[in-house]
C-alpha cells in the first residue's frame, strides 16, 4: 500500500513540476492547492525517511538508528493535518508562518516533520511540524536544548545593531561577525 502511495505521490509531483498536471483537466481527478501537496509532501517524507532509516548507524555515536513509523496512511495524514491546524500553519519553534509549496513559496519557510526526540519514532506524540531551515539547523539537537539556544539568540536580537539585524544576506557592518558571536557569549 505504501508502495503505491508513494509512487502515485511522486508521480503527481513530477507532473506537476512539469506543468504538465495543470494542462490534463479532462480526468476527474483532483488538483491540490499549495497546503494539500505540502501536506502530500510531508506524509511522503516521513514514509521515506522511515523505510530508508531502519538499521541506519549514526557515524558520532556508531549506535543503529531506528525511525519506524508507528501510523498507517490515514492517521499519519490526520494527525499532519490536526498538528498544522494546532499549529496555526506555523512552525512548532519559531511562530513563524509556513508558506506551502507553490510558485511564490520561500523553501526555507516550507513546513517540514521533525521528530521531537530524535531517537525516539514518527508517532503521534513525537512529531512536530517545523520550518525547514530550523529542521536543518536542528538536525538531531533535543528539543529543549534547540529551544534554549531559540531563546539566547531572540533575547539578544534587540542587542544587535539595526545595521546587523537589517544587513541584506552576506552584509555586515564593520563590527563584522564578531559582533554576534559577542553577544551571544554574555547569554
Amino acid at each position: 500500500m505504501r508502495t503505491r502511495f508513494v509512487g502515485s505521490l511522486q508521480l503527481l509531483l513530477k507532473l506537476k513540476a512539469e506543468g504538465t498536471l495543470e494542462s490534463s483537466r479532462k480526468n476527474s481527478g483532483r488538483i491540490l492547492g499549495a497546503r494539500e501537496v505540502s501536506i502530500a509532501q510531508l506524509k511522503y517524507s516521513i514514509i521515506q525517511t522511515a523505510q530508508q532509516a531502519n538499521g541506519q548507524i549514526v557515524q558520532r555515536s556508531s549506535q543503529m538508528k531506528v525511525k519506524n513509523l508507528n501510523l498507517n496512511e490515514y492517521e499519519l495524514d490526520t494527525h499532519i493535518r490536526e498538528l498544522l491546524r494546532l499549529q496555526e500553519d506555523r512552525c512548532a519553534l519559531t511562530g513563524i508562518p509556513f508558506q506551502f509549496k507553490g510558485e511564490h513559496s520561500d523553501p526555507n519557510l516550507l513546513p517540514s516533520p521533525d521528530r521531537i526526540d530524535s531517537n525516539g519514532h514518527y508517532e503521534i506524540g513525537n512529531i512536530q511540524i517545523v520550518c525547514q531551515f530550523v529542521n536543518f539547523w536542528k538536525r538531531a539537537t533535543p528539543n529543549d536544548e534547540f529551544m534554549k539556544l531559540l531563546v539566547a539568540l531572540h533575547s539578544d536580537f534587540d542587542r544587535l545593531g539595526p545595521a546587523v539585524r537589517l544587513a541584506p544576506a552576506g552584509v555586515s557592518d564593520q563590527r563584522g561577525p564578531r559582533c554576534c558571536e559577542a553577544s551571544l557569549a554574555a547569554v
